[in-house]
């Protein structure tokens, strides 16, 4: 084989293996999970039948199970948001990335080690060759994000009727993998004013005495929750009160 023949295949593979580390990066650090799963788990643990479905698992395409599907959205999400500067100018990028923020040196300097290690065995052309790809990746994401929208709603029929506005289009995919049903996903893609929103569900919280880890229930829903909680801690009390009577 000719030596720039081979250079050039070698190039290749290390530019197509920086991909594959770049991936792995974008996936959600503490791997796959479902709040409303735990949650649902937790309130039978405290002998609590929820009187509403709490989680909702749904069919995903080409037989990808939720955590393989997640990660590709994940990916997706990632392409949406590239910039060059994220390979070729990493120091900038973290700089305009935590601009505002408390971040220490040290944890800016962590961030930027977490950015170069997927890069470490690239020169400058081949970083040159990866921005390359990955824009024209990034050239066609929107209309791949729309095209998996489409297949989860085909596959999904109980979702085909949320309407998801502008934005919001990865919150409703990356629901649909955390398994939150169809109900709490139609109103988290459509809440106005995230800070009261937050301010609900730390009531709601504190309410039950339940962590409800990063889950957003509709208000009618979580009145449900609230109801079921209740006659739990009353039937539990009546039981109490029977056991004391001489």
């Amino acid at each position: 084989m000719d030596s720039q023949v081979f250079i050039k295949a070698t190039s290749k593979i290390k530019v197509l293996n920086a991909i594959e580390k770049l991936k792995q990066v974008s996936t959600f650090h503490a791997g796959h999970w479902s709040s409303a799963k735990y949650f649902d788990e937790d309130l039978h643990k405290r002998g609590i039948v929820s009187p509403i479905e709490i989680y909702h698992q749904y069919k995903m395409p080409n037989g990808y199970s939720e955590k393989e599907y997640e990660d590709y959205i994940m990916w997706l999400s990632e392409l949406v948001f590239f910039e060059p500067d994220r390979i070729l100018n990493i120091p900038k990028y973290v700089e305009k990335a935590t601009y505002g923020s408390n971040m220490s040196v040290q944890e800016k300097q962590d961030y930027k080690n977490l950015l170069n290690k997927p890069l470490e065995d690239l020169n400058d052309l081949e970083k040159q060759d990866l921005v390359a790809i990955l824009l024209k990746q990034k050239a066609s994401v929107d209309y791949e994000i729309q095209n998996q929208i489409n297949i989860i709603k085909k596959l999904n029929p109980e979702l085909k009727d949320i309407i998801i506005p502008r934005g919001k289009e990865l919150d409703f995919l990356i629901g649909v993998t955390s398994e939150f049903h169809q109900d709490d996903i139609n109103y988290f893609l459509h809440i106005k004013e995230m800070n009261k929103e937050h301010a609900e569900q730390e009531k709601f919280r504190k309410t039950i005495g339940m962590k409800t880890y990063a889950l957003f229930i509709e208000p009618s829903r979580r009145q449900k929750i609230i109801n079921a909680v209740r006659m739990n801690i009353k039937s539990i009390l009546d039981n109490q009160n029977l056991q004391n009577r001489p």
